[in-house]
């Protein structure tokens, strides 16, 4: 099958998330064209024909935005390839117009926040775009049931597919050296950092030797005084590269996410892809991912309380700590592989071809 996959989004988790659909059909013997803006880092495998189609850094605006010739040449590209399938993979401005242009009867969007998050600079351009997205798109996967009704018609058809970032690694779980505890990812007030942190000074109180993690770009400025409150906090306040997952994820117990709202997280997958077990929020479509006592705890949001004594509790019965870890890199393994998710948006492919 011949897919051209669309990705001119910059941001880490869809530049992971498209790299890993590209190889991953490359190894299945599809026939594969990317395109990408030329700051794409991600690495793809060299049988990926890669085409970068414009000097955006971000989906927003910047003169690249307004480059309508190069806009106008990636459509004639798409013409010569004649793709069997075109895939949206990840929000830009420019998709609309791919979508107005392109034949809908074998074009596919992902959406991956069919409800923007709430308190972003770019809610309101999110609304208008998935506007535009779901009036235009005939065929549309989203990584969670709990949209789906309210998006599908009689006009489209929904695929429902299980996120993935990355392949599980070697797995064998060892106790960090001291109880750690991490907040992974973009650091955006919806993502409930403010609950973390005062989780975290409930917790210290406790037990004063657990480190408390902040792994991630975004702003802390209006946090720096609670942070100062207490020794244990350890921050890297940058994008966290590729070849620093690994050290990162396996020097903490595991991974919290006290978000406010979500509609899916990739950071669930991830940790579990490295055998961590996670402490969410019941919130969106993340119970869909976390099985409450199995793989994860579920917690009510906005209750830092709450998420202090689920922490406690997970880092002194370490029994429970390593059964819910090794669910989740089972689960890792079965579901929430990049292989299984390929698998199920290739067989989208084939109902459409």
């Amino acid at each position: 099958m011949r897919v051209l996959l669309i990705s001119l989004s910059n941001s880490p988790g869809m530049k992971i998330y498209a790299s890993g659909i590209s190889n991953t059909l490359i190894k299945q013997n599809h026939e594969v064209t990317l395109f990408c803006s030329k700051h794409f880092d991600e690495k793809i495998d060299s049988t990926v024909q890669v085409k970068y189609i414009t000097n955006m850094k971000t989906p927003r605006l910047e003169p690249g935005l307004f480059n309508f010739i190069n806009l106008y040449k990636s459509l004639k590209m798409i013409k010569s390839i004649s793709p069997d399938i075109v895939h949206i993979l990840s929000p830009h401005p420019w998709n609309v117009i791919y979508l107005k242009m392109l034949n809908p009867s074998n074009t596919i969007i992902t959406l991956h926040d069919p409800v923007p998050h709430e308190g972003e600079s770019i809610t309101k351009f999110i609304q208008y775009y998935n506007s535009g997205v779901k009036s235009l798109s005939k065929n549309i996967i989203l990584h969670s049931n709990i949209y789906k009704n309210k998006i599908e018609n009689e006009k489209n058809k929904i695929k429902v597919v299980n996120l993935a970032i990355r392949d599980s690694s070697n797995f064998d779980y060892v106790l960090p050296p001291k109880p750690s505890v991490l907040f992974f990812g973009r650091i955006r007030p919806y993502k409930g950092i403010k609950c973390y942190i005062d989780a975290c000074k409930i917790v210290h109180k406790h037990m004063s030797d657990v480190e408390f993690y902040i792994c991630g770009e975004g702003d802390l400025s209006e946090y720096q005084q609670d942070l100062l409150e207490i020794p244990n906090f350890i921050i890297h306040n940058y994008e966290i590269p590729d070849d620093e997952l690994e050290s990162v994820f396996k020097r903490v117990s595991f991974v919290v996410l006290p978000y406010i709202t979500a509609t899916q997280s990739g950071v669930i997958p991830l940790a579990y892809s490295f055998g961590r077990t996670v402490i969410a929020t019941n919130v969106g479509g993340i119970p869909e991912v976390v099985e409450n006592n199995k793989t994860g705890y579920l917690i009510e949001p906005e209750n830092p309380h709450r998420l202090a004594e689920s922490i406690i509790k997970l880092l002194q019965n370490q029994e429970t700590l390593i059964e819910l870890s090794t669910n989740a890199y089972k689960k890792s393994q079965s579901v929430y592989s990049v292989n299984n998710m390929v698998k199920e948006i290739t067989e989208f492919y084939k109902e459409l071809v």
